[in-house]
């Protein structure tokens, strides 16, 4: 059986997994390919398999309008800082998986807390977008992890929805070095996924907002 990072990429994005006892208390990074595809996602009513990266990117080929379909994918480090370590056959890994299934640089883009990984990525991948991510405190915090995204030759940050952080200087800063500002809510129900949140990060000029789409977004995009 080969190790994990050899075989590929796994996507975790769910909280409910199920397994047998020993696979839920066993570390992802030392499990192998075969012990990971008997980790189920969801809930008491509907379960599947966990998908590999390769398998979001085919989804995204079979979409229905193809044309605007583009994922995020987050390149998991070891900490969630900027300086955390990282598998470093992921970059390959996942480079490989994207060039195999004709993925271009419209379809998908690439955030992680670690800057290594997404320069490592970038260095395979160059084309594509890589956005450095950044849970930030102040307006200092917010433009060390922007020059760094910039000095790095990264594509922009992605940083946490703040009005008092994600200001129109910081936008104006970033948009000035020719690279954009992303940001990111909290897991739902989330303090900073609401309209007041939303209509201030828009007119900073943020350019991109990950959301956990509640039902009020939909009011709030027809407005």
């Amino acid at each position: 059986m080969a190790p994990l990072a050899l075989v590929g990429a796994v996507l975790l994005s769910a909280t409910n997994l199920s397994a047998s006892p020993h696979l839920q208390h066993t570390p992802l990074a030392q499990l192998n390919f075969s012990q990971v595809q008997h980790v189920q996602v969801g809930n008491e009513t509907h379960q599947e398999q966990l998908p590999t990266f390769a398998d979001m990117l085919a989804l995204i080929q079979k979409h229905e309008n193809v044309a605007s379909a583009h994922l995020y994918a987050e390149l998991k480090c070891h900490s969630d800082t900027v300086d955390s370590s990282f598998d470093e056959n992921m970059p390959v890994a996942v480079a490989r998986d994207v060039k195999a299934l004709l993925i271009s640089p419209d379809q998908l883009s690439f955030i992680s807390f670690s800057l290594g990984a997404l320069v490592a990525v970038k260095r395979l991948l160059p084309d594509f977008c890589c956005y450095l991510v950044g849970g930030v405190t102040n307006q200092d915090e917010a433009k060390v992890v922007a020059d760094q995204a910039i000095a790095a030759g990264l594509d922009g940050v992605d940083l946490n929805a703040n009005e008092d952080v994600v200001t129109s200087e910081l936008v104006q800063h970033v948009h000035n070095k020719g690279k954009k500002v992303l940001v990111w809510a909290f897991r739902h129900p989330a303090a900073n996924d609401c309209a007041e949140v939303w209509s201030r990060m828009r007119d900073v000029g943020v350019d991109f907002f990950t959301s956990n789409l509640p039902p009020e977004y939909s009011n709030f995009t027809s407005q």
